[in-house]
């Protein structure tokens, strides 16, 4: 079941973990990878949540844009609409974009 979006982390808690170690799930592909990037996008007036861009970089071949589980030690599973977004430090980024 994917989590809502008023369920998901916000920026300041993904930015906490940026740099640490996650898994990427589709079906019974497992990617390691890691939180690469937490960047805040540019807010509008009466948006109540700070817009940002995730960046994870995982093992591997590039996996086709679709929803992702990605597991993380503090943050639990989350279900992720990820796109893959090129190579990157030796694996491929795949990025998220949070409105």
């Amino acid at each position: 079941m994917a989590a809502s979006e008023d369920s998901l982390p916000d920026y300041e808690t993904f930015a906490r973990h940026a740099g640490e170690a996650v898994r990427l799930i589709a079906g019974d592909v497992h990617r390691d990878g890691r939180i690469a990037e937490v960047g805040a996008l540019n807010r509008q007036p009466g948006q109540a949540r700070q817009p940002f861009s995730l960046v994870v970089v995982a093992e591997g071949e590039a996996l086709p844009q679709q929803t992702l589980t990605l597991e993380h030690e503090a943050l639990g599973e989350l279900q992720l609409f990820l796109v893959p977004v090129g190579p990157r430090d030796g694996g491929m980024a795949y990025e998220a974009v949070f409105t």
